[in-house]
């Protein structure tokens, strides 16, 4: 009997040091039923996030925005993430999006006449923090043409851009044409070494200009004033 006795309190005692090293265990390794997500790491139970993440478990993806700023002389359709957009002249359009997050798409500009300026390619992702601001610039490749109708006896109904090159537009204005003392936003046109602006008036008077073009200046435009 007193064995039988011996070997219960044995197996209690046994029972009694396992349960207590086992919820010190747990208790000491407070990281067990933790989970930190997106690289984070735990530490006394609690998970310590990188940047560009926050929440309990490192859930939470930062907030953050990107800018698209217009600096062409004509407003620009942007299309991201199969939605249009116009940003005017001068402008700027914003989004608000998560960090990893992306806005992908492509973008034009036109002039009321001319060639359309194109990127093709618009891909931007949302930075950790802060903001991101993506420039439309027009590139050398272009020119913007300005006309301004100084002459009192000549109204101006006929612009040719690049005559003789593959790059050729022919521009008919409508009635009144450009009178005096108006002045016409062209639109934009390929510039090279041979650029050239001819430009004839109601009583077929022509005026050229030789080439090359100043081009490009700071804004890659070119105003042209008529004197007769």
């Amino acid at each position: 009997m007193k064995q039988t006795r011996s070997i219960f309190a044995s197996v209690i005692i046994t029972l009694f040091a396992f349960t207590a090293v086992l919820y010190t265990s747990c208790t000491k390794n407070k990281c067990i039923n933790t989970t930190c997500q997106n690289g984070g790491s735990c530490s006394d139970g609690f998970c310590t996030c990188p940047r560009g993440y926050s929440g309990d478990h490192c859930e939470i993806p930062a907030t953050s925005t990107i800018e698209f700023v217009n600096h062409a002389l004509t407003p620009i359709t942007l299309t991201l993430n199969n939605y249009a957009y116009t940003i005017p002249v001068g402008q700027t359009k914003g989004f608000t999006g998560q960090f990893g997050d992306s806005l992908n798409g492509n973008a034009f500009t036109h002039g009321t006449y001319g060639e359309q300026v194109n990127w093709d390619t618009v891909s931007s992702v949302f930075p950790i923090n802060g903001v991101q601001y993506v420039y439309f610039d027009v590139n050398p490749n272009y020119f913007y043409l300005i006309l301004k109708n100084d002459s009192s006896s000549s109204a101006l109904r006929e612009i040719i851009v690049n005559r003789g090159l593959s790059t050729e537009s022919d521009i008919f204005l409508a009635a009144p044409y450009l009178v005096y003392l108006n002045t016409l936003s062209v639109g934009y046109f390929y510039a090279g070494a041979s650029s050239n602006v001819y430009i004839k008036s109601a009583t077929q008077y022509g005026f050229n200009f030789p080439a090359p073009l100043a081009l490009p200046n700071i804004s890659n435009q070119y105003s042209i004033i008529i004197v007769n």
